[in-house]
């Protein structure tokens, strides 16, 4: 009887062994498209160079039944406030601002976008990447954690990355990239998402604490359970609230900011830049947006250096060291000078988002404050600094 017991054992175990990764990925996404309601604990982290740069928990919790609204419905606890979709609208409370804001915008970019590594987006992606045969799938070696065997999954893209919010596939310009997926050896249930952040950074979040077929309370979804000492704002409202804020300072003289030049040992005092039109971009390391902006940035700067104009970036997170950021400006061809610990310049202009363009007119004065990338934004600084030069 023993021997019996021994010999299906082994039969089972050599079973679960012979598992091609497909078909062990594929009892993870049935898995997932069984849940209807659930709710879990999720560590997000991003690294860079094995540096850990940023982390945060929240308590994250799904209804993927459908009704009248015909979508999924969402909520994200953490200690900087609550993010709750009912499938309607999307309802958030700011902690630290004390307002909560409402945003109507039910397209994929508005509600997708907080999904990025969720059980909701692995369960709409999982099957899609399985299908697609120009994803190479390798399993890695398998891992302990808390006593429990995980098995490790690579999936790489050759010249593509995975669009989160659309849940597709996009071309990558030449540039591959690649995403790791941890699952429980015996539930077959994800433990954790990862998925490459730039050239060098990597973003993951866990999935821990589950609680299947989660009840809510119905008051969540009304967001009767937000705050009520908040006032609230629609997005636009907020934006205005924000934009205003930043613009409160266009008119006013720049004072006396005296800024460590990157890539060099000199200081530059700003308020001495009397007689030159200059162009201030403020960035932080990793964001997208101004990497996207350094070509266009490269080209103000050759247009107009041989007249009285100069051109500054101004890093103001204070994330890195300084050969840290020097190293980066270089990988990434940054042809003009910028400055760092511009951490507290950023926090009296009201700058809060990468890239921010600060231009001065000739006397010193802020003629014009541009938040973001985009190609009108280029257009409208180019006109300031004709105008002005």
């Amino acid at each position: 009887m023993k021997k019996t017991l021994l010999i299906i054992i082994s039969i089972i175990a050599f079973a679960s062994c012979s598992k091609s990764n497909k078909e062990i990925l594929k009892e993870v996404s049935t898995n997932l498209s069984n849940i209807k309601t659930i709710k879990y604990t999720s560590s997000v982290e991003f690294k860079d160079k094995g540096k850990l740069i940023f982390k945060d928990l929240d308590t994250i919790s799904f209804d993927f039944r459908i009704d009248k609204s015909n979508n999924l419905k969402y909520h994200f606890n953490s200690l900087k406030g609550e993010v709750i979709f009912n499938g309607n609208k999307t309802m958030q409370s700011h902690h630290k601002e004390k307002i909560t804001t409402i945003n109507n915008d039910i397209s994929n970019e508005s509600v997708n976008n907080p999904l990025i590594l969720t059980i909701s987006s692995l369960k709409q992606l999982l099957p899609k990447i399985i299908r697609n045969d120009s994803i190479s799938i390798t399993r890695k070696n398998d891992t302990i954690i808390n006593n429990n065997k995980y098995l490790v999954f690579n999936f790489f893209l050759k010249n593509k990355y995975i669009d989160w919010v659309n849940y597709g596939f996009k071309e990558n310009d030449n540039n591959d990239s690649e995403y790791y997926l941890i699952v429980n050896n015996s539930s077959y249930f994800p433990y954790k998402i990862i998925s490459q952040n730039g050239k060098t950074g990597f973003i993951s979040r866990t999935i821990e604490n589950i609680t299947l077929n989660y009840k809510f309370d119905n008051k969540l979804w009304t967001g009767e359970n937000l705050p009520k000492d908040y006032p609230v704002f629609t997005v636009e409202e907020y934006l205005t609230l924000r934009k205003n804020s930043m613009l409160n300072n266009v008119g006013k003289q720049i004072t006396n900011w005296e800024l460590p030049e990157l890539n060099s040992n000199s200081t530059v005092n700003l308020s001495k830049l009397k007689g030159n039109v200059v162009l201030l971009e403020f960035w932080f390391k990793g964001c997208v947006a101004c990497l996207k902006a350094i070509p266009s940035l490269n080209k103000i700067k050759k247009r107009f250096e041989k007249n009285d104009f100069k051109i500054y970036g101004i890093e103001y997170l204070q994330d890195y060291s300084k050969k840290e950021l020097e190293n980066y400006l270089t990988e990434y061809k940054v042809e003009f000078p910028s400055l760092y610990n511009g951490k507290k310049m950023a926090l009296t202009y009201g700058i809060q988002r990468a890239p921010t363009f600060m231009i001065l007119d000739k006397d010193g004065e802020i003629i014009a404050i541009k938040n973001g990338f985009s190609e009108k934004n280029i257009n409208d600084i180019v006109s300031f600094i004709k105008k002005n030069i």
